[in-house]
């Protein structure tokens, strides 16, 4: 999201690994800064140690408003909005809520923010998903993991999952309030004219299909996000574009430059929606698929068990998904998500989709030359 590539472009390939590359002529924040914006960053930094180190502060030009604390990251935005501006900023409000679904599943009611959410009886719970269960193709790799990570869900019978769904839902709600009263405070200034906002995520969460609690899989669940843009007297408010492939990270990086009159520099991996969102029509023909790459943890052996990590590619086209893991059982699978929306048949034996498949690995293939993924190119499956 702040530097339009993807991970095995600019080295950070997990949380915790600090930057291989100087990547400051593509970041975000030095762009911008060179413009004259003002960078304020508030919430969760999702960098090495959790917050922002004094190294970091060398190597970005934030301000940093407030640390971990939703409540906080409001309240710090409000105050900064209230003092007098005499020039643009890139704010970044990094909202914590829903991610910490995955602490409550450990027992850990709450996670970061201390919000516990009582216990209700489970017929006012939501209901299951029509994807509840596993299928028999289920990447290995994908299980394995879960098995080994994931101990307290394996008890999870259907109650559990649907009190799960009840606490994310009350996440949500939670994060919704909060980012309302840093709205009301923009409107209260009278900026809302002048201001680009955009909402995002890096990722979605399980919500009980495939009995999946989390992130690190293709599955819709957790690939689709949201991407709601506003711009009052520039955007049509209410519209929704459900026809052209949107690559979260990337374009959010490519539209914010590209409103903000910077230049996106080359190689970056994302494009500008401001044609789609201004109805003004796609300046030459649009993208015909979207990439995702996934790393899925390895155990640690201080839990008794240990295996190493997996990683993940996707392609998606307008009418398919195509997944590949680097290792395991059922490690390829294809999705027709026009007809099976809920990724319950993998078709990727079909001898009927063959040509398909074909497609896909080739547009895998192509992706990983054309970027440079040497590291998943031994795994790919040859079209």
């Amino acid at each position: 999201m702040l530097t339009g590539l993807f991970p095995h472009q600019h080295g950070v390939t997990v949380n915790n690994r600090p930057i291989a590359a100087d990547v400051r002529d593509v970041c975000i924040e030095h762009l911008l800064a060179a413009r004259g914006y003002d960078c304020v960053y508030a919430g969760k930094w999702h960098l090495p140690g959790g917050s922002m180190t004094e190294a970091d502060r060398k190597r970005h030009p934030y301000r940093v408003l407030c640390k971990m604390s939703d409540v906080r990251v409001s309240e710090a935005c409000a105050s900064y909005f209230a003092k007098p501006h005499d020039r643009p900023f890139f704010l970044v409000a990094s909202y914590l809520n829903p991610h910490d679904i995955c602490l409550w599943a450990m027992g850990r009611p709450g996670g970061y923010q201390k919000d516990r959410v009582p216990p209700i009886p489970t017929d006012r719970c939501p209901p299951l998903p029509p994807n509840f269960g596993v299928s028999e193709d289920e990447p290995g790799v994908l299980r394995e993991f879960y098995m080994a990570r994931h101990t307290e869900q394996r008890t999870f019978d259907e109650a559990k999952w649907r009190q799960y769904l009840h606490v994310y839902y009350r996440m949500i709600e939670a994060v919704d309030a909060d980012i309302g009263r840093l709205l009301d405070a923009l409107r209260s200034r009278g900026w809302e004219r002048n201001t680009l906002i955009i909402f995002s995520s890096d990722h979605g969460d399980g919500m009980a299909a495939h009995q999946w609690l989390g992130k690190c899989c293709h599955y819709e669940e957790a690939m689709r996000v949201p991407f709601i843009v506003s711009y009052e007297g520039v955007i049509a408010p209410g519209r929704v574009d459900r026809t052209h492939l949107v690559s979260s990270g990337p374009d959010f990086y490519a539209t914010a430059l590209d409103y903000a009159g910077v230049a996106i520099p080359t190689g970056c991996q994302g494009r500008s929606l401001r044609c789609l969102l201004e109805g003004t029509g796609a300046a030459g023909a649009w993208r015909d698929q979207v990439v995702s790459e996934i790393w899925v943890p390895g155990n640690s052996p201080k839990r008794g068990e240990s295996w190493k990590s997996a990683w993940g590619r996707m392609v998606r086209t307008e009418r398919f998904k195509y997944s590949l893991y680097d290792r395991g059982t059922h490690r390829e699978q294809l999705h027709d998500v026009e007809t099976d929306r809920q990724e319950m048949h993998n078709l990727a034996a079909d001898p009927d989709y063959h040509d398909v498949l074909t497609e896909h690995r080739r547009r895998l293939a192509d992706w990983c030359h054309q970027t440079n993924d040497t590291a998943f190119l031994p795994h790919l499956v040859s079209p």
